[in-house]
């Protein structure tokens, strides 16, 4: 089974795959037996800087999903700061 457009054999390494939802173009959430997170099209991912990037292109839910959602979803100023806030504590300073 894989995603339309995504070209990534499913289930992902967090378990069998139980629902996916779309969030914007190029990137999908997945909802698994074990975990979830975001799966980003090679094009979105190719987006995210070279140090936070993920070759597997899966960020899981709890740190990672900061990663996505300061570089590649509209947020408010308030929801930027915390994930800017998450990204610093995780991963040291941020760009952007």
């Amino acid at each position: 089974m894989t995603l339309p457009d995504f070209d990534l054999p499913l289930p992902s390494s967090w378990g069998r795959l139980l629902m996916t939802e779309p969030v914007v173009p190029g990137i999908v959430y997945l909802c698994c037996a074990d975990h979830g997170g975001y799966l980003l099209s090679a094009e979105a991912n190719d987006r995210i800087p070279c140090p936070l990037r993920r070759a597997d292109r899966l960020y899981e839910e709890d740190v990672d999903a900061a990663i996505v959602a300061y570089h590649l979803l509209p947020l408010s100023a308030a929801q930027r700061a915390l994930a800017r806030a998450v990204l610093r504590a995780n991963f040291g300073e941020v760009s952007g």
